[in-house]
């Protein structure tokens, strides 16, 4: 790779930013307008359309879905014949997020944890948040995903180290838990994303791709997983908390879960909620340079 790929990679990683904030994947819309055919409370459907108008507002007007600009988080999955430099990679990534939210006069919601003092442009200690991994169907390619989390669903995020006898019932049983317990501050309808095994950090990087990188219009391929989504779906929407929490039919838009290979005395299981706006943002670029973006 020649250095002109850090150029490239800096402004699409800003362009992937600021698309992910001003449109809603094609996947979720579908789910939102389905969610409004079917959705038989008054106060429900009212919310729906609301959520709809509002998308078509911020179409018309090129602005933004949410005020909430999130949390600036990347994946970049690479083929086995790229060759990157993680520095330079994520210098590249930073810059993009840098100048885009100065360009946009973005939200700038990245604080110090302690001193809550802000930089004032979304990068700063460790942000934004950069995953690398592997993906041996790309070959020579670079795919990126930018998933700016907002708020509402992260604060609704658990994680419990569960005891191998619990079982799977134990799994179903923490999963509707947690959901009863913040998904109405998550500004549902979301997407709920599961992780179970891998180790306590692992289990919740699964939970948080499930809820924000896996289109939900794609089910798990273990067919055992399927069952557990559909069955974790049913159960979180029989529960009647609804649009924004008022009540009716449709509470999830899908629940997507990933699992890892864990040790014999563990079963994590973790729970990362999106809200409905799915916000997510992909590109991939090729070894020539083309880049082709997936909304």
């Amino acid at each position: 790779m020649v250095v002109e790929v850090y150029d490239l990679i800096q402004k699409v990683s800003g362009e992937l930013y600021i698309k992910a904030l001003k449109n809603v994947p094609s996947d979720v819309l579908a789910a939102i307008k389905s969610a409004y055919e079917n959705e038989g409370s008054e106060n429900g459907k009212m919310v729906l359309r609301t959520i709809l108008e509002n998308i078509d507002v911020a179409r018309q007007h090129d602005m933004l879905v949410c005020q909430d600009t999130g949390t600036p988080v990347y994946c970049v999955m690479v083929g086995e014949d790229v060759d990157l430099n993680f520095g330079k990679l994520y210098k590249a990534i930073s810059k993009g997020v840098s100048e885009v939210t100065k360009k946009y006069n973005l939200r700038p919601n990245m604080v110090d944890p302690l001193t809550r003092v802000s930089r004032g442009d979304n990068v700063g200690n460790r942000v934004p948040i950069v995953h690398v991994e592997y993906d041996e169907r790309l070959i020579s390619s670079i795919r990126i995903v930018c998933v700016p989390k907002g708020s509402g669903s992260e604060n609704q995020s658990f994680l419990r180290m569960l005891s191998p006898a619990e079982g799977l019932r134990g799994v179903v049983s923490f999963i509707i838990e947690s959901v009863i317990t913040g998904i109405n501050k998550a500004c549902p309808p979301v997407i709920v994303g599961v992780g179970i095994g891998g180790t306590f950090d692992e289990c919740a990087w699964l939970a948080k791709k499930a809820a924000t990188m896996r289109r939900i219009d794609v089910h798990h391929p273990d067919p055992k997983i399927r069952v557990l989504e559909e069955k974790l779906l049913k159960s979180i929407n029989e529960t009647g908390i609804g649009p924004m929490g008022l009540g009716g039919r449709i509470t999830a838009l899908a629940v997507n879960v990933e699992v890892a290979d864990t040790h014999i005395s563990q079963l994590p299981v973790a729970v990362n909620t999106q809200c409905w706006k799915g916000q997510r943002a992909e590109a991939i670029i090729s070894d020539g340079f083309e880049v082709r973006y997936i909304l």
